[in-house]
């Protein structure tokens, strides 16, 4: 029963590939290892220039609402709180059926691991956010 979570399929990363080269007008080189994600099956991608790139499935019906997103990244930059950029972000696909976007690669890793292995502070990053 599918209870409004999107099934990964191996297929994902070479199809959000595809999407992403449609979108940015580049053809990109390198699919990485999928990243860990609770919301999603992101992947880290690269081109012919070195820029990196995430792409992210959205795995689940609800979540994120529509233009939740967009609201989020507008709240963090009007408070000057560093985060991803959003190059594009679609709620429609055939077979990304709850939404996909690609971003700019942040190196570092996630706030949640970061936060985890203490290499931020949780009262520095609560009082920024």
């Amino acid at each position: 029963m599918n209870r409004g979570i999107l099934e990964y399929s191996d297929t994902f990363s070479q199809l959000l590939k595809i999407e992403i080269e449609k979108v940015l007008g580049v053809e990109i080189e390198k699919v990485g290892e999928q990243l860990k994600s609770a919301d999603s099956y992101a992947f880290p991608y690269s081109d012919s220039s070195g820029s990196r790139y995430v792409g992210k499935i959205f795995r689940f019906i609800n979540w994120p609402e529509k233009g939740h997103t967009k609201e989020v990244f507008r709240l963090l930059d009007s408070c000057g709180v560093a985060h991803e950029k959003v190059i594009h972000i679609s709620n429609e696909h055939e077979v990304f059926k709850y939404g996909w976007l690609v971003s700019e690669y942040i190196p570092g890793g996630n706030a949640k691991e970061l936060l985890e292995n203490n290499e931020i502070q949780s009262n520095e990053y609560y009082l920024e956010l």
